[in-house]
């Protein structure tokens, strides 16, 4: 996962397996404050509250 911002991107963290989109999104439900591997629908949930 990397952070954003202008031209610059900073890493934040790596995936162990970054090739599996399952490893990407527990480790960002993970990021979020959930719990991996539990808490994944909560963090679908949050989808519509965003802002495009």
């Amino acid at each position: 996962m990397s952070y954003a911002e202008g031209h610059s991107i900073r890493p934040i963290s790596k995936v162990r397996n970054p090739h599996s989109l399952g490893e990407v999104y527990s480790a960002l439900t993970w990021y979020l404050g959930f719990l991996p591997n539990a808490d994944e629908g909560k963090v679908m949930g949050l989808a519509p509250y965003g802002t495009p």
